[in-house]
């Protein structure tokens, strides 16, 4: 089988700290950009756009299948039959191991694609515009393969090598992944799935004809050339677009190789795709789960733990309530999905399953009926396409964005959101996105819906009706961003992982936990319930 190559940047990450590499490549992270790392992409970005001449390439690939490298020059100079390599630094001239290493590494690349020799390169300082040249020697190139030796047997142990603990650690992007709290989790019997490091933050852009521009260090949003918002570049975990919203291919770039999930809904809040750069260290999770696919005991184990999930929470959910109100219609509901908790775990096959969720699912909605009532809000029935009241058209709304960030969290955690256990596949459905959301349904979207409309964030002039179909008007939606993204940040303890972490990390940390189990490091799935 055709082995994969690293990039070259893999010598100075190894160099620096292996276990940053590990995390970098193996994990499939990215340390955080700053400044100088954007100034950095975009002068290379400049360079690869240069016209070649006779004697200067520019922007060349270059390969390695003896080291395992890839990775570009920025410049390859022609200087009679000799060819030279040239790596741009920022920067002031400075004495720099990795940084001949690296070219060096670069050098032995060219050498092997073009089968000539290359003796010699320049490493040239932009700052203070000093040219440096660097010879590559035998003793240069026995550490390159020794170092691409070494990241080679990390990948291939499969485990992180052991943190640093030293001052390399302060301002480290990762250090959350290696505090004690992580190793710990471990010892204890609980699943290492810490959550993705990110800012938590989300911005929805949903003004009809806006434009998302990246100027330098921050992302401008503007409407008729008018600059309608600004932000830092680091600011943002998710964006996302909503109708009639665009955005710039060179700001599109930048949130694909910072990780910057780009979602793109429509005008009435359907999901429609999203932008995400190419990740391939996910073969391995993603052939698991379609063996688990096809395990029958698997997926039945699973499926009802979806269900168990779903259940507890609605449950939980309308005895709050009954708590403060004493309504006789939810003492009723509890009483049916009480019933249902007791058949579930005892189910043998999905089609039993999916009859117990539904009759639990119909006498909670019921008392969803009762609370939304009291507020004015008729909800008969739940009906879904189209929604044919109010009531309908915000849970469909919700469920929409529930969906989304059920979606990026499995992406995010190596599955294919696609292939589900208790949802079956369709063409064009997130079906394990469905069922990772059912557990989540009443602790956030139903949860959102109540409090919207019990603490009259929403009332009836929110809502319109074009012939039939009842959707949320656009002033109002704003207010459901604003209330959804609330209740994604709020913070609760994972009662397996033992950590307090926001509602959003929560779903993350489900998918991470899911793709552990997939992968048979964790005996069961065990799904997030409320107290």
């Amino acid at each position: 089988m055709e082995k994969p190559l690293l990039p070259v940047t893999a010598v100075a990450e190894i160099r620096y700290c292996p276990r940053s590499f590990w995390y970098q490549v193996a994990f499939g992270r990215r340390k955080l950009s700053n400044e100088h790392v954007e100034e950095g992409l975009e002068q290379d970005e400049a360079r690869l756009e240069r016209t070649d001449s006779p004697d200067v390439i520019y922007g060349v690939r270059a390969f390695s299948e003896a080291l395992g490298l890839t990775g570009y020059v920025d410049a390859v100079m022609k200087e009679g039959e000799e060819l030279v390599p040239v790596d741009y630094k920022r920067g002031k001239k400075k004495e720099s191991e990795t940084d001949r290493l690296i070219l060096c590494a670069l050098a032995m690349c060219i050498e092997e694609s073009t089968s000539q020799a290359v003796r010699r390169g320049y490493l040239y300082y932009t700052s203070s515009r000093t040219q440096v040249e660097v010879s590559f020697t035998d003793e240069m190139r026995g550490r390159v393969r020794e170092i691409t030796r070494r990241a080679w047997e990390i990948l291939e142990a499969g485990e992180p090598p052991e943190a640093m603990n030293d001052s390399r650690c302060r301002g480290c992007s990762f250090e959350p992944y290696c505090v004690p709290d992580y190793l710990e989790a471990m010892k204890g019997g609980r699943p290492g799935v810490l959550p993705d490091l990110a800012f938590g933050r989300v911005l929805y852009v949903d003004e009809p004809g806006a434009y998302i521009r990246k100027k330098g260090q921050e992302i401008h949003i503007t409407l008729k050339e008018e600059t309608i918002g600004r932000f830092p570049t680091d600011s943002f975990e998710q964006i996302i677009l909503v109708g009639n919203v665009n955005a710039s291919s060179s700001a599109m770039r930048f949130f694909m190789r910072e990780g910057i999930d780009l979602v793109f809904m429509s005008a009435h809040g359907r999901f429609q795709g999203r932008l995400q750069a190419q990740n391939p260290r996910n073969t391995m999770l993603r052939i698991a789960q379609f063996h688990r696919w096809r395990d029958e005991t698997f997926a039945i184990d699973i499926c009802r733990a979806f269900v168990l999930g779903k259940v507890r929470n609605m449950r939980i959910l309308l005895q709050r309530q009954f708590r403060k109100l004493g309504l006789a219609v939810l003492k009723e509901a509890d009483d049916a999905m009480a019933f249902a908790l007791k058949l579930a775990p005892r189910s043998e096959s999905k089609s039993l399953l999916l009859g117990i969720e539904g009759t639990a699912t119909a006498a909670y909605f019921k008392g969803l009926a009762e609370l939304f009532s009291l507020e004015g809000f008729q909800f008969p029935t739940r009906t879904k396409r189209p929604p044919l009241d109010p009531v309908n058209a915000l849970l469909s709304f919700l469920y929409y964005l529930l969906a989304k960030d059920a979606e990026s969290a499995l992406a995010a955690a190596g599955l294919d959101p696609f292939l589900g256990f208790y949802h079956s596949p369709k063409y064009g459905r997130p079906a394990l996105a469905l069922d990772l959301m059912e557990e989540f349904r009443p602790v956030i979207a139903d949860s959102v819906a109540i409090t919207l409309i019990r603490k009259r964030i929403l009332t009836q002039e929110d809502f319109k009706c074009t012939l039939g179909v009842w959707e949320i008007r656009d002033a109002a939606r704003k207010k459901v961003y604003k209330t959804y993204e609330e209740r994604l940040n709020s913070v609760a303890e994972h009662p397996v992982l033992g950590r307090k972490y926001s509602a959003r990390r929560i779903i993350e940390a489900q998918a991470r936990l899911m793709a552990k189990v997939i992968e048979g490091d964790w005996p069961r799935y065990e799904p997030y319930t409320i107290r």
